[in-house]
């Protein structure tokens, strides 16, 4: 299911940007660059349609944006179809590799005398 809404997310995402490149920023809409005038092959409709069009599939990218982010489950430790990162595995298998970590040195002394500070002659005047 998931796949074909990720289908139909690239399907939308292209004629977006299709009927986002085919528009006239200032609002001459196709026909303005064959030379036609405005008021032939109602030029003011095919503008208004493709407006109308980009904002209908702003629309529809974004219900199926979200519908997949709501379908997806992740991989909770179970064989599933979603791919994990390859990294990702080599780093598990790293791990299941590397020996037992050696125990941490104790922070106290073995004896007490080393933590008594030297003593110092009184100074000579």
């Amino acid at each position: 299911m998931i796949s074909i809404i990720v289908s139909l997310i690239v399907l939308v995402a292209i004629l977006l940007v299709i009927s986002v490149l085919v528009q006239n920023p200032k609002g001459g809409g196709v026909a303005s660059g064959w030379g036609i005038s405005t008021n032939q092959f109602g030029v003011r409709k095919t503008t208004d349609f493709l407006e109308k069009s980009t904002w209908v599939l702003v629309a529809l990218l974004l219900v199926l944006s979200i519908s997949a982010n709501s379908l997806y489950t992740p991989n909770d430790g179970e064989a599933s179809d979603v791919p994990t990162s390859i990294n990702v595995e080599k780093a598990q298998e790293n791990k299941s590799k590397m020996p037992a970590a050696a125990p941490a040195p104790s922070a106290a002394p073995a004896n007490k005398e080393a933590t008594q500070p030297a003593a110092t002659a009184p100074e000579q005047k």
